[in-house]
């Protein structure tokens, strides 16, 4: 005796653990990529391990927003997710394409923001009268990449009580 049944095989859908990313200008944000049986899957470990490799093309629909830092990742047979990172270029939005042979493309948006400057001034105190004449500012990662002098503002939200001895900084 024997006997038979249908398989239907489904494409994979590819996915990824973010539903939209939000960079800074030049930073690397990372994310995780995998195969699953439906779309908007976001937990890679959800699913069997590949069967076999499979190449994953990540592009950017706007390179002068963001750009992937690989053209091309495998996900390697018996692993489950691989991780890819794209970084920001310019403010403003993009999506991030991930496209695999036989497989459903995932789309991803991206929004990069401008880079970030930060005070970190944790006890800034100073009495009527006094002068603090240290201030400490953390820059975003897209400071880190330029050699060029950054121009900084500083201004008080109320000069009755604050005044600023030095409203422009230039720093090297």
């Amino acid at each position: 005796p024997s006997d038979s049944f249908f398989v239907r095989v489904a494409p994979a859908f590819l996915n990824s653990d973010y539903t939209s990313m939000t960079p800074q200008v030049g930073e690397r944000e990372v994310l995780s990529l995998f195969t699953a049986a439906s779309p908007n899957v976001f937990t890679p470990y959800s699913g069997p391990p590949r069967a076999t490799d499979l190449t994953l093309t990540p592009t950017s629909t706007d390179p002068a927003v963001f750009v992937p830092d690989f053209s091309s990742i495998v996900l390697r047979r018996g692993e489950q997710l691989v991780q890819a990172s794209i970084r920001g270029v310019t403010a403003g939005s993009a999506l991030l394409v991930v496209t695999a042979p036989g497989a459903v493309p995932d789309t991803i948006p991206v929004t990069v923001t401008a880079a970030s400057l930060s005070v970190i001034e944790p006890y800034f105190r100073t009495g009527a009268g006094q002068v603090h004449s240290t201030l400490y500012v953390r820059f975003g990662a897209g400071f880190e990449a330029t050699t060029n002098p950054i121009e900084v503002s500083v201004t008080s939200s109320d000069p009755n009580i604050l005044s600023v001895i030095t409203p422009q900084l230039v720093i090297r």
